[in-house]
């Protein structure tokens, strides 16, 4: 065995659950990269479906696939921490069991890297899939942000211009990810978990982008289109119900901007700089709650009518 095999350049960890009408496209992009030097682990999150069978079949046809299953359902982020510590890479990106890639996406996110030393992160322009509409291009204002010094690039980011979440599925330093704990888990998964994850990296260095789409996000695939939105389920519950549902919704995200709090707390920028940034945060947090309220009112309303 070389030592190519024993520690690749890149990891790529796919966390799965029940991915079996997706999971085949997306190993073939992946498997198709020009860029070889990488090893594919997939954590199997305890799937019901054919997924196993499907990962197994790649697993003994490319031996640079590697197929884990937990026992149980350890839930999505663990699950998806658990494959920063299986993987032997330099580099680790996550990959969506539903997403696709370009053939040089690992390529140029490896030599963004290798030419930005500074930089933590390499992403590219991306589309969004959705099932029901065409493809749409995801944001693409985050160059003014994430090539600033780390001051300016925390400042936005407290300020409401919010951090991009497509760039979780980024090629990433593994020992930069190891030093934020990898995926932010005392953040809920569904309250911008992703978000936390990213803001904490932007701590550590720049982010790089290449101005190529590579990427194609799939959303509103057949596991989210049954699901209602927020306010439909809110709906369907009587006036008490629908209160406590709403609180417990708004506090996940207070848990998400104290968490925000406590990684610029734990920089080292000074003391006036951590003042001036809690203060954007608590800004940032208030306006969220703000504009929650007036989309509820404003739902109600129409709804009433």
């Amino acid at each position: 065995m070389t030592e190519s095999e024993i520690s690749p350049i890149v990891s790529i960890g796919m966390p799965v659950y029940n991915g079996e009408k997706t999971i085949r496209e997306a190993l073939d992009t992946l498997l198709a990269q020009d860029f070889k030097d990488f090893e594919l682990i997939i954590s199997d999150n305890a799937s019901t479906d054919d997924t196993s069978n499907i990962c197994k079949m790649y697993a003994a046809r490319d031996r640079r696939v590697r197929y884990e299953r937990n026992l149980i359902n350890i839930g999505p982020t663990a699950n998806f921490n658990r494959l920063i510590h299986l993987a032997r890479g330099k580099y680790f990106m996550w990959a969506a069991d539903d997403d696709l890639w370009e053939p040089s996406y690992v390529s140029c996110m490896v030599e963004a890297l290798e030419n930005n030393p500074d930089a933590v992160l390499s992403f590219c322009r991306y589309e969004i899939i959705y099932a029901d509409k065409q493809p749409i291009t995801g944001r693409d204002d985050w160059p003014k942000l994430i090539g600033r010094d780390r001051f300016s690039r925390l400042l936005l980011s407290c300020s409401g211009r919010g951090v991009n979440p497509g760039y979780i599925y980024g090629l990433i330093r593994k020992d930069i990810l190891l030093k934020c704990d990898g995926m932010e888990t005392r953040v809920d998964p569904y309250a911008a978990g992703d978000v936390a994850t990213l803001f904490h990296l932007l701590c550590y260095g720049t982010f790089v982008k290449v101005d190529k789409l590579l990427y194609h996000r799939r959303l509103n695939h057949y596991r989210h289109i049954s699901k209602e939105p927020l306010f439909q389920r809110l709906k369907k519950q009587s006036l008490f119900l629908m209160v406590i549902s709403y609180l417990k919704f708004l506090s996940k995200y207070h848990r998400h901007y104290h968490i925000l709090r406590i990684i610029i707390k734990e920089t080292s920028l000074n003391v006036l700089q951590k003042i001036i940034l809690l203060i954007m945060l608590y800004r940032a947090e208030f306006l969220f709650y703000f504009d929650n309220v007036i989309q509820t009112s404003r739902f109600w309303n129409r709804t009433i009518e």
